[in-house]
């Protein structure tokens, strides 16, 4: 939903016309609020700057809070469920 809104603002089109919502102007309506509040929002987080000019979010993915944390591989877990084939 990003990328879309960030297409249709660089080519001023709105997006219920980019993916073809014209037919109904209460939900190519409803569409248009929906994107441009997720995008604007988004933004307006991922241009945020802490007193020291620094981002305060290092991804877009931490400023839409997206960001996960790696597990640690159970290998005995795989090796339980099979198909899975060990080089030695």
């Amino acid at each position: 939903m990003l990328e879309l809104y960030q297409r249709c603002k660089a080519f001023h089109q709105t997006p219920s016309e980019a993916v073809g919502l014209s037919d109904n102007p209460w939900l190519a309506w409803q569409f248009d609020r929906a994107v441009y509040l997720f995008g604007s929002t988004v933004m307006a987080r991922w241009n945020a700057r802490d007193k020291d000019g620094k981002r305060v979010y290092a991804s877009l993915e931490a400023c839409m809070g997206l960001e996960t944390k790696p597990k640690k591989l159970n290998v005995g877990a795989l090796l339980a469920r099979g198909g899975v084939r060990v080089k030695n």
